[in-house]
Order: C-alpha cells, then sequence, then structure tokens
C-alpha cells in the first residue's frame, strides 16, 4: 500500500515540480552568483572561510531539490508547510554537510579496505577510477575483468543511497516545518525512519544511469518502437562521441533525450514522495503518543484525589 500511495503521489509531485523549474533554475543561478560573490570576498579575506563557504554551498546544492520536492509531496497531500522556499538553505547546509560527511567516511573506508584486501596496487585502483568517470553504465558492466572495481562503484552507490534514505524523513520535517512561524523540529528528527523502502526507491534512482536504456528498449519493444529507439540511441551514442558525419539529429532523438530526462525526474519525484508519505506517517504516530502521554499525565491527579477519598 505503501509504494502505491508514493507511486500515485510521485505523479503530482513531477508536473508541479516541471511547473516550478524554469523558477528553481532562475534562483538556483542567483544563489551560486551570490555564493561565488560571497566566498570570493571570503577568499580574499579569510582564505579558511572561503573554502568552507564554498563546500556549504556545494552541499547545500544537492540536498536542495530534495527537500523543495519533499514540499511539493506535501502540499499535493493537502499538509500544511510553513514558511519560503528560501528558508530551506539553512538546513539544506546541515543535511548537506550530513550526507557529504557520511559518505566521505564511508566511502574511504570501502575503498581503504577494498585496496589492502584486493591484489592490485593502489596506483592500479586510482588509474582505473580515473577512467571509470568517461565511462557509460553500460560499459562499465561489460568490464567483466574489473568486475571488482564495479563492484566497489556499487558499494559507493549503495553508500551514498543508504544516507540519503536515513535523512529523508529529517529533511522532510525540515521542509514541512521551515520558516520563523513553522513548528520546529530538532535536527535529524525520526533520523532513519522508514528506512527500508526509501532505501529501494533511492537506490533505483541512483542506479537508473545503469539501467534505463534497457527499460526503455524493453517499454519500446512493447509497444513495437524498439527498432526506432534503437536508432536513436545509437545516434545519440554516435554525436556524444563527436562522430556526426553521417548521423542526423531529429524528432526521434529529441524525444528519446526527453524520455530520459522525464524518467529521471519521476524518479527522483518518486523517492521524494515517498519521504513525505513516511513524515506525515512519522507525525502522526508522535502526535498521538504525545496527546496520550499528556492526557495521562491530567488524570494521574484526579486518580490520586479519588483513592485518597477513598481512604478517608
Amino acid at each position: 500500500m505503501f509504494l502505491i500511495n508514493s507511486f500515485t503521489l510521485s505523479f503530482s509531485v513531477l508536473w508541479r515540480l516541471i511547473l516550478l523549474l524554469p523558477i528553481i533554475v532562475i534562483l538556483y543561478i542567483i544563489y551560486m552568483i551570490v555564493a561565488f560573490i560571497l566566498g570570493a570576498i571570503l577568499s580574499w579575506l579569510v582564505p579558511a572561510l572561503g573554502i568552507l563557504l564554498s563546500l556549504a554551498v556545494f552541499l547545500a546544492a544537492n540536498v536542495i531539490p530534495v527537500m523543495i520536492a519533499i514540499r511539493l509531496g506535501l502540499r499535493a497531500k493537502g499538509e500544511e508547510v510553513t514558511g519560503k522556499y528560501t528558508d530551506l538553505s539553512l538546513p539544506a547546509i546541515g543535511y548537506g554537510f550530513v550526507e557529504g560527511f557520511g559518505i566521505v567516511v564511508l566511502s574511504g573506508l570501502v575503498l581503504g579496505g577494498y585496496v589492502l584486501m584486493s591484489p592490485q596496487d593502489a596506483t592500479e585502483v586510482l588509474r582505473f577510477l580515473e577512467g571509470a568517470a568517461s565511462l557509460t553504465g553500460a560499459e562499465l558492466l561489460r568490464l567483466e575483468e574489473t568486475l571488482p572495481f564495479t563492484t566497489v562503484a556499487f558499494i559507493f552507490v549503495a553508500i551514498a543511497s543508504a544516507i540519503r534514505a536515513a535523512i529523508l524523513v529529517p529533511m522532510a520535517a525540515s521542509s514541512a516545518g521551515a520558516g520563523m512561524y513553522g513548528r520546529s523540529y530538532p535536527f535529524l528528527w525520526k533520523f532513519g525512519a522508514g528506512f527500508v523502502p526509501l532505501f529501494i526507491l533511492v537506490a533505483i534512482y541512483q542506479l537508473s544511469p545503469f539501467f534505463m536504456s534497457d527499460a526503455l528498449e524493453a517499454a519500446a519493444d512493447f509497444i513495437g518502437q524498439g527498432d526506432a529507439l534503437r536508432s536513436a540511441l545509437f545516434n545519440l551514442e554516435q554525436l556524444a562521441e563527436g562522430d556526426s558525419r553521417f548521423i542526423s539529429f531529429g524528432a526521434e532523438e529529441a524525444i528519446v533525450i526527453g524520455l530520459f530526462i522525464l524518467t529521471s525526474l519521476w524518479l527522483f519525484c518518486l523517492h521524494c514522495a515517498a519521504a513525505a508519505l513516511v513524515f506525515v506517517d512519522q507525525r502522526d504516530s508522535h502526535d498521538l503518543a504525545e496527546a496520550a502521554e499528556k492526557q495521562a499525565q491530567q488524570a494521574s491527579p484526579d486518580d490520586i484525589r479519588s483513592l485518597r477519598k477513598s481512604r478517608s
């Protein structure tokens, strides 16, 4: 039931996000320009502060879109949210630091352990990792001789997905209670809530570049357009490699690019919608437990008086 609700809510988040996308892009540009100017000034005055500000801006930039999408999911569900989108900047820096620090530490431990246990030396490992950045997901999977390296890459994705899944509900709390008049939630409130389903959805989103082509080909084959899709994918691969001598860019290629972007956006909205649902469930359970506790505390003096009267 949870996955079904997340699936249906994700489309409500998606169309809202698409409508807001131009505004988000403009605000992002302004945000980055202001941050660049402040960073340059601070770097000139106090270099350490300039570096710290640049790091904070980078980490927050990865988290703000998630908080915006969760906020859209809460609005789509009819929940009351407070504050403005600009109020998300400060908590985004905090969650960005948590996410970045966790990924660096855990990935460093995994990479260090792999280097120690691997038959390849550290130089070979680093050389492969530098080259892997220019490879597509399909090319990485076809490199059977480097399967251990590919395994490590998937472990990195798993670590990033796990940390993101653990802080999604806290980010939802900050998204819902943003601003001066919003409900105050502690930092990292309900950390790790709904971890398993959120981790699965985040991992699907993170791994989507590896399987999206095959998934779209399967869908195209189902509707009888497989050959057209494969032809368009081949043309796009040739264009990406710089070989455009006999390749034309037409409507089919534009549709394929649009499908990739739309599918990526939907998978992004899917785990953000799920985070909004988990947050609402956790908040309601918390409020019920708190109300029950207050009721019990209020009933205690009456019970004591009744007991005293019965004894007198």
